[in-house]
């Protein structure tokens, strides 16, 4: 596949985008062209900052090939490759939340356990309630309690809906 460059003409400023997911800036203060990847912002995704009304906006630049390259969307954007640096438009494609969570868990890419930031628990922390319920002394409203977490919650840990992989 032949790169071809797009100018980014919603934005302020000389800058192209590359079906490889590559920005360049034409003459800017040396006057040297530049091309770049971008940077990566903090979930993995690779962004870059434009102008428009003079005003810094960060893009990312997945969303910015796709828009380029193929159409504009209020779809997400899967990396089919589960690479989240890979923006080449062969490499990307439109999909509901549903089908980019069912691809992201198929593939591995979707963190558990304390992996994911948003984890209250540790995995003893579950195995503790699983055992202190299957005991028949606790009920799922007092576990909920003694672990500062909801009530449905601690039935999905138990049913293995949640935590299924410990």
């Amino acid at each position: 596949m032949k790169e071809i460059w797009k100018k980014l003409d919603a934005w302020e400023g000389d800058r192209y985008i590359s079906n490889y997911g590559r920005v360049k800036s034409l003459g800017n203060r040396t006057n040297n062209k530049k091309i770049t990847y971008g940077s990566e912002n903090n979930q993995g995704y690779m962004r870059i900052g434009l102008t428009k009304n003079g005003k810094v906006t960060s893009q990312q630049i997945h969303r910015l090939v796709m828009r380029y390259f193929s159409y504009d969307s209020d779809l997400q954007v899967n990396h089919i490759d589960g690479n989240k640096k890979n923006n080449k438009i062969t490499n990307l494609e439109y999909v509901t939340c549903q089908q980019n969570h069912k691809h992201s868990v198929k593939n591995g890419l979707s963190p558990k356990g304390t992996k994911n930031g948003q984890s209250k628990l540790t995995k003893e922390k579950v195995l503790h309630i699983r055992n202190l319920y299957s005991s028949g002394k606790w009920s799922q409203d007092k576990l909920a309690s003694k672990f500062n977490i909801g009530q449905t919650q601690i039935s999905r840990i138990i049913r293995r809906e949640s935590w299924g992989h410990v």
